[in-house]
Protein backbone atom coordinates (compact mmCIF):
# COMPACT_ATOMS: atom_id res chain seq x y z
CA UNK A 1 0.00 0.00 0.00
CA UNK A 2 1.25 3.31 -1.29
CA UNK A 3 0.22 6.57 -1.41
CA UNK A 4 -0.73 8.05 -4.76
CA UNK A 5 2.06 10.70 -4.49
CA UNK A 6 4.85 7.80 -4.19
CA UNK A 7 3.42 6.01 -7.27
CA UNK A 8 3.96 9.32 -8.82
CA UNK A 9 7.29 9.80 -7.84
CA UNK A 10 8.36 6.38 -8.86
CA UNK A 11 6.44 6.60 -12.03
CA UNK A 12 8.81 10.02 -12.47
CA UNK A 13 11.84 8.34 -11.78
CA UNK A 14 11.43 5.41 -14.44
CA UNK A 15 10.63 8.06 -17.40
CA UNK A 16 13.95 8.07 -19.25
CA UNK A 17 14.48 10.50 -22.55
CA UNK A 18 16.14 7.84 -25.51
CA UNK A 19 18.41 9.48 -27.73
CA UNK A 20 15.24 8.67 -30.71
CA UNK A 21 13.41 11.47 -28.13
CA UNK A 22 10.95 8.58 -27.37
CA UNK A 23 10.85 7.84 -23.61
CA UNK A 24 11.74 4.72 -22.06
CA UNK A 25 8.28 4.22 -20.79
CA UNK A 26 6.65 4.13 -24.44
CA UNK A 27 9.05 1.65 -25.23
CA UNK A 28 7.88 -0.52 -22.23
CA UNK A 29 4.40 0.12 -23.31
CA UNK A 30 4.94 -0.95 -27.21
CA UNK A 31 7.10 -3.86 -25.37
CA UNK A 32 4.05 -4.75 -23.52
CA UNK A 33 2.22 -4.21 -26.97
CA UNK A 34 3.33 -6.98 -28.20
CA UNK A 35 3.57 -9.43 -24.98
CA UNK A 36 -0.65 -8.76 -25.01
CA UNK A 37 -0.35 -9.92 -29.37
CA UNK A 38 1.67 -12.58 -28.72
CA UNK A 39 -1.06 -14.23 -25.85
CA UNK A 40 -4.36 -13.86 -27.69
CA UNK A 41 -2.50 -15.35 -30.48
CA UNK A 42 -1.52 -18.05 -28.67
CA UNK A 43 -5.16 -18.31 -27.18
CA UNK A 44 -7.01 -17.77 -31.38
CA UNK A 45 -3.88 -21.56 -31.67
CA UNK A 46 -2.36 -18.68 -34.45
CA UNK A 47 1.07 -19.94 -33.96
CA UNK A 48 2.93 -18.59 -36.35
CA UNK A 49 1.72 -15.21 -35.52
CA UNK A 50 2.57 -15.81 -32.20
CA UNK A 51 6.30 -16.51 -32.98
CA UNK A 52 6.50 -13.18 -35.64
CA UNK A 53 4.95 -11.14 -32.87
CA UNK A 54 7.81 -12.40 -29.97
CA UNK A 55 10.37 -11.50 -32.72
CA UNK A 56 9.37 -8.19 -33.14
CA UNK A 57 9.22 -7.75 -29.48
CA UNK A 58 12.87 -9.42 -28.92
CA UNK A 59 13.77 -7.14 -31.71
CA UNK A 60 11.83 -3.92 -29.67
CA UNK A 61 14.22 -5.17 -26.78
CA UNK A 62 17.37 -4.86 -28.55
CA UNK A 63 16.80 -1.83 -29.91
CA UNK A 64 15.94 -0.47 -26.44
Amino acid sequence: MTSKAQRREWCQATVIRCPNGETAESNFLKIWEYELLIELSLQQGNYTVALMQFAKMLEQLLLW
